[in-house]
């Protein structure tokens, strides 16, 4: 069973890869046949979309969770009935989603700082990604918490990879056969529908003995109150940037999201490996594991190594990236990149401390950190959007994470769960002084290399990953080598 995890936890990454390419080549492709207010719309009402997971308010987590405690005593009923409740929920839950999504189509289209597209067009464009955003809870979040509590999160990631590399490919091939953008759109919501059949398939062979319940529990429902600051916190955090600005300056956008999109891959990418071992870590705390900590502290240090090595590219060729990509047109100064660089270190991280906030049930304990983060992040936002743009609302949401949110919930899980000091400052400390190191050593063997082609491109990244590589290594080696060893030291 190990073998075939790891077998594809792998192929899921790399097919992940292979989506996360294609998905800039589409945007370049949107960009190049539809004009950059288009693509500004879709990514903003995508953005707009996230905000309705406030219907689901963490339904999927908080039965995840209650799950956690029947799986580890092999109380197969008690998850049968737990997993009847929580599709019951989702499609209610889908149901309220698509009374949404009419009007806030109509509406927002109507208040975007719009100047070529038509509004009916703009319309159409919004209503049907949230048609496509919608699909998922009514088809397969719930077969896809399931199959994560029986560790099959692997599988997963590999079907979704696969599924989003499909949707890619076909639009990419509308987009050159000159097809209408509301016809590319339509392909996603196809895709969507027919993965719910596969996710049902996939139930019924590796967790039918999940599936037979005598009556629905929805006992979870009872904690999604808690879940829902969380979730709050976590859209202000990501989306409130991108509407303040497409009504602001909807010509911001596009250049926001090159940025953001890049720096989400890393995020996205790291977090697949470690949701792998959500399930497990959740099973391993309701059973009171005692070498849970050391784990811990391994799946974070490869969470900053990975950081490392990311945050280092960004910052040495994030730039000339864009400039081949897109257009040097949609380049930030170094103000702006920085401020993406200090907040993927939060970003690339902190995934470690909700995995073990999560499954011990923190989510009540933890909610007035989001609160604080939110407020935080909403009022600066709103304060700085209009006189410095993407500098200003990026600096709010650096200034709200980091004294809002990540301390409360480091202290939580390193006192709280492990009853241990809190070295997250440490840890972040030592990333940058690893960053640093790589990227001084990058500059000094470079020196001012100008990246003009992708060949240049590609040299360039390769030197300074091989630089974190080592710069990280060495620094997190040195820093965290009580946990390198078999047995941790208290």
């Amino acid at each position: 069973m190990k073998w075939k995890r790891y077998f594809g936890i792998l192929a899921g990454i790399i097919f992940w890869g292979i989506y996360a390419v294609l998905l800039m080549i589409r945007t370049k492709y949107i960009i190049q046949s539809f004009g950059s207010e288009v693509n500004a719309i879709s990514q903003s009402a995508q953005q707009i979309f996230q905000y309705f997971i406030l219907f689901e308010s963490g339904m999927a987590e908080a039965y995840l969770y209650k799950m956690f405690e029947p799986k580890a005593n092999e109380n197969e009923n008690k998850i049968a009935s737990l997993y009847a409740g929580l599709s019951i929920s989702m499609k209610r839950i889908a149901a309220k989603m698509f009374l949404a999504v009419l009007p806030l189509a109509f509406i927002y289209a109507g208040v975007m700082n719009r100047e070529e597209t038509d509004y009916y067009m703009a319309v159409m464009i919004i209503l049907l990604l949230g048609i496509r955003f919608v699909i998922p809870y009514y088809v397969s979040i719930n077969r896809k918490t399931l199959l994560n509590l029986y560790e099959y999160k692997y599988l997963i990631d590999l079907i979704d990879s696969l599924a989003n590399i499909s949707i890619v490919l076909l639009e990419l091939l509308m987009i050159m056969l000159d097809f209408s953008v509301i016809k590319v759109l339509c392909v996603g919501c196809a895709v969507n529908i027919l993965l719910g059949g596969i996710y049902e398939f996939m139930v019924r062979r590796y967790c039918r003995r999940a599936m037979h319940a005598k009556e629905a529990s929805f006992e979870a429902e009872g904690m999604t109150r808690a879940i829902l600051f969380h979730h709050l916190t976590g859209l202000f955090n990501i989306n409130i940037d991108t509407f303040l600005l497409s009504i602001t300056n909807i010509g911001l956008v596009t250049i926001y999201q090159a940025y953001a999109m890049v720096c989400t891959y890393p995020v996205q990418l790291v977090n697949k490996i470690s949701e792998n071992f959500r399930a497990e870590f959740g099973v391993r705390l309701a059973n009171k594991d005692e070498n849970v900590y050391r784990n811990f502290q391994r799946l974070l240090m490869f969470h900053m190594l990975a950081g490392i090595v990311a945050i280092s590219v960004f910052i040495t060729n994030m730039n000339g990236f864009i400039g081949l990509w897109i257009g040097k047109e949609f380049t930030l100064g170094k103000i702006g990149v920085c401020l993406f660089a200090v907040n993927m270190i939060q970003r690339m991280t902190v995934n470690v401390i909700y995995i073990v906030r999560n499954g011990m049930g923190m989510f009540e304990e933890s909610k007035g950190f989001s609160i604080r983060e939110a407020i935080l992040n909403l009022v600066l936002s709103v304060l700085l959007v209009s006189r410095f743009g993407i500098e200003g609302v990026m600096a709010a949401t650096v200034f709200s994470v980091y004294l809002g949110l990540i301390p409360g919930n480091s202290n939580l899980v390193f006192h709280k769960v492990f009853q241990r000091k809190n070295t997250l400052i440490w840890d972040y400390f030592f990333m940058i002084f690893a960053i640093g190191l790589a990227v001084g050593a990058y500059y000094l063997i470079m020196g001012a290399y100008r990246i003009v082609s992708w060949r240049n491109m590609l040299l360039s990244v390769g030197v300074q990953v091989i630089l974190a590589l080592v710069s990280g290594s060495v620094v997190l080696g040195v820093y965290k080598h009580p946990y390198l060893k078999k047995r941790a030291e208290n």
